[in-house]
Formats: structure tokens, C-alpha cells, sequence
């Protein structure tokens, strides 16, 4: 066994065993009930009346609040009620092409809250899926235990036991563009927006700190929403992002997935872009055999859980007729992937504080490609970037690894401690081997016991 896998095994082992624990436990699952006996609360989004834009809705502004409605939600299955509040919006934003659309965020607030000021964080799951079904909206909603990462539930609890408010977008939009950076982007900014409007949670808006998070497909819209927040949304102050497992070129990605235990993703990504763009969806039409137009109809139905599990070793270009060359060539192809691919010339330059982190080993995403995109940007001047590239892990295993560091680093920006000016890249053999981050690992387990117990969900014990 190497020296680096030897320091970080013990650490690594707590934290995937709080997790794999808690995970296991029938007790932490997510049960929903109704604020309001005649919600519609529940029901699929395309069935769901809430989720349709209302007459007039276009001449609002992008983020206004166009719905609002109570949901209650149970991290437990011993506890009726955990936070103090749990509600749904659906607000004002733009489709891929910038014209009116709308999508839904939720809005957690736990109890304890902390205040003066109010810490947001618009956490972006990594949703991952073409299926609008796994939209987080539904899926926090639907007890759908296989709609949502267990991990990442488990760090939303997390974040609610440090008093955070938070923010959970359905950045993807109502046609789930799942890979399309540009539509997650204005997704993202738009819920930010939105969210700040909801002022039986947050009373002063403007003296709120406003932070992001995500991992994998998380980290492509909270990545995308920091580029394009200078031009889109620059009144928004974002007190710092953390991108963990960034996916920077979904072309380069999809290729390094391709003919790999992974391959449904291939299949998922394309059919999120083909979800969004009609030119796209003509031409995957001619350019696909049958066999492939099913796969993509297929892998339209599943989500995130189903797709990463299925581990069905596929050439995905059997299933196209033309060649790879001129798959990629096509002009309706190379305008979707061009929605997916930070850091092109002539973009914004993110002006926020960012902490990245990735596993040199990372099987999925492409760890060059963030190595290329944080060189661009800090040549171009971005003002904070901390790229952190984890010695050992694939990419499941480094969003739990990463995060209690990750969640430290949020703590700071909301403290209003100093940040790092410039750029630097640290090599580091565990993120857990800071005592920091060991205490996160026992404020995580401790509050989730608690919780589990039927506690509510907010600090506890001075944590």
C-alpha cells in the first residue's frame, strides 16, 4: 500500500463510515407532508400545477417570485417535523435561448439560525440525470430514496446544522437541461435571486452573505453561475464557491466516460442536451439507429442512482450512424457542447473566491481539464483561487472526502475572514488530515445522531 493511502485510510474510513452508517440506517430517510391539505405538493413535476409558469409571467423580473407554497419535509422517520421552516418558489428565469421561463427552488431554514447576518448557501445538487423527475424539488418531496444521493442529503444536513439558510435550485430548468452550463448558470443566479426575497427567512437581503457549493454535476452549475454572474447578475455578492470534482469540457468528459462502466452517463449527458435544443434533437433523430434513440428515451426515465449503478460497459458511438468525426462536427451538435464548456475565450472571469478540489485520480472527469481552466482564469485575473488536488480517491469517495474542508472554507467566507489574493495550487494527501476537518467529520456525526433521534435540525452544543 502507498505512503499516501496509509496516512489517509484512517480519516477517509471515519467519514465514509458516519456516512455509510447513517446512510444505512432506516431511520435517515426523507419523508415529505403537505403544508397546506390542498397542495399539490408531491405529485410528479408534470403534473403538478405549481410548476407551470402563470399568465403574465414574462414581464416579471428574472428572480421574482411568481409562487410560494409551505412543504414540510422529515430527514427522519421518527420525527414529524425537523426544520423550522420549508417552503417551495417558483420564480422567474430564462431558457438556454435567454426567453422567459420558470423553475422551482427550495428553501430550507433550520432552527437556530444564525443571523446578523444570515448565511445563504445555494447548495446545487448533483442532479446529474436528463429525467425531470430527479429534480430536487420533486425528489426531496416524492420519498424517492433513489432520486437523491444519500451523501449529499447528508451534507445538506450538515450545512442546516451550521445555521445555514439554504437554497436548493432546480437549476437544470422544466425541460431537466442536464450538462447545458449556460441555462444552470442563469438557473443558479435566478434561485439566488428569488431566494432572497423570502423574507420570513431572510429579513435583510442586502446584509445577507451569499455562498456556493457544489460537487460533479453540482460544481458544472455553481461553476457556470460564477462565470456568468459579472454580466448576468452583477448585483449579487457572492461571498465565495467551492467546486469539488468540476467538470470544465462536457465533450472531453463524455469521451473519457465512453466505452467505461460509466457509459450511461454518455447516453445522459447527450440526452440533456437534447432535452433543450430542437436543432440537437432533429439531428440525434437522423444520426442515431433505433437502438440508440432507445437508449436515450431510456436513460431519459432514470436517475442519477439508477444511471451511476448500472455499470453497462458500452461504445456509445455504436449506436450513432456517422463517425465520432462527424458526429462532433455537426453544427447542432458543436452549438450544445459549446453550453457546456468553461472558460472560453471572450467569457467572464469569475470574480468570486473559489475553492476547487478534485482527485488526481478521478475516473469521470477530465483532472487536466480543471488544471487548464484555474491557469486560464488566474491568467486572466481571477482575484481568489485555491485549487486543491487530492493525491488518491475516485469521484464518488472525494465528495465525501473533500467536504469537511470545503464546509470549513464556507465558514470562513461567512465569517468574513480574509481570503486568499491570487491563485495557488496545493497538493495535498487527505483534506481530513487537518485537525479542522476532523472536528467537521464529529460536528456531521454528532448531528445527525441527534437528528436521527427526532432533534431538530440546526446547531446544537455549541457546534
Amino acid at each position: 500500500m502507498r505512503f499516501a493511502s496509509l496516512l489517509t485510510l484512517a480519516p477517509l474510513c471515519a467519514v465514509l463510515v458516519t456516512f455509510s452508517a447513517v446512510q444505512a440506517s432506516p431511520l435517515y430517510t426523507i419523508r415529505a407532508a403537505v403544508g397546506d391539505t390542498n397542495s399539490t405538493a408531491g405529485l410528479p413535476p408534470d403534473q403538478d400545477p405549481f410548476y407551470t409558469c402563470p399568465t403574465g409571467y414574462a414581464s416579471a423580473k428574472a428572480g421574482a417570485i411568481l409562487r410560494q407554497r409551505p412543504v414540510k419535509l422529515n430527514f427522519t422517520a421518527t420525527a414529524p417535523e425537523n426544520l423550522k421552516s420549508a417552503q417551495q418558489i417558483l420564480y422567474r428565469t430564462v431558457d438556454v435561448f435567454g426567453k422567459p421561463d420558470c423553475t422551482v427552488s427550495t428553501v430550507l431554514q433550520p432552527f437556530n439560525q444564525l443571523k446578523y447576518p444570515t448565511r445563504v448557501l445555494s447548495y446545487q445538487f448533483a442532479e446529474d440525470s436528463p429525467a425531470l423527475k430527479c429534480a430536487p424539488s420533486y425528489s426531496l418531496l416524492a420519498r424517492a430514496s433513489a432520486t437523491t444521493s444519500s451523501v449529499e442529503l447528508i451534507l445538506v444536513n450538515l450545512a442546516l446544522s451550521k445555521g445555514y439558510v439554504l437554497l436548493l435550485p432546480d437549476y437544470q430548468g422544466p425541460k431537466s437541461g442536464f450538462t447545458v452550463g449556460t441555462l444552470s448558470a442563469t438557473g443558479v443566479l435566478d434561485g439566488l435571486r428569488a431566494g432572497l426575497q423570502v423574507k420570513s427567512v431572510i429579513p435583510d437581503p442586502d446584509k445577507a452573505i451569499v455562498a456556493l457549493y457544489g460537487y460533479s454535476g453540482g460544481a458544472l452549475a455553481s461553476g457556470w453561475a460564477v462565470q456568468q454572474q459579472p454580466v448576468y447578475a452583477p448585483e449579487l455578492k457572492i461571498a465565495g464557491a467551492v467546486l469539488g470534482g468540476h467538470i470544465i469540457n462536457i465533450k472531453h468528459i463524455l469521451l473519457n466516460i465512453n466505452n467505461s462502466t460509466h457509459s450511461n452517463l454518455v447516453a445522459a449527458g447527450i440526452d440533456g442536451q437534447r432535452n433543450v435544443f430542437p436543432d440537437l434533437k432533429a439531428y440525434i433523430k437522423t444520426a442515431a439507429f433505433p437502438n440508440g434513440t432507445a437508449l436515450l428515451d431510456d436513460v431519459n426515465t432514470k436517475c442519477l442512482n439508477e444511471i451511476f449503478s448500472d455499470g453497462t460497459v458500452f461504445n456509445f458511438f455504436d449506436y450513432i450512424r456517422v463517425s465520432e468525426q462527424e458526429l462532433f462536427s455537426a453544427p447542432s451538435v458543436v452549438t450544445a457542447l459549446s453550453s457546456g464548456i468553461l472558460g472560453q475565450a471572450g467569457t467572464p472571469v469569475p470574480q468570486v473566491p473559489l475553492l476547487v478540489f478534485n482527485s488526481v485520480e478521478d475516473e469521470i472527469i477530465v483532472p487536466k481539464d480543471v488544471d487548464d481552466w484555474v491557469a486560464n482564469i488566474c491568467k486572466r485575473g481571477a482575484p481568489s483561487v485555491q485549487h486543491v488536488k487530492i493525491a488518491s480517491g475516485q469521484h464518488a469517495a472525494t465528495a465525501a472526502l473533500g467536504a469537511p474542508a470545503a464546509f470549513n472554507w464556507i465558514d470562513a467566507r461567512f465569517q468574513r475572514l480574509p481570503v486568499l489574493k491570487g491563485c495557488v495550487t496545493q497538493k495535498s494527501l487527505s483534506p481530513l488530515l487537518d485537525p479542522l476537518a476532523i472536528l467537521t467529520v464529529g460536528q456531521l456525526f454528532l448531528n445527525l445522531l441527534t437528528h436521527a433521534a427526532g432533534g431538530p435540525i440546526g446547531p446544537i452544543l455549541g457546534f
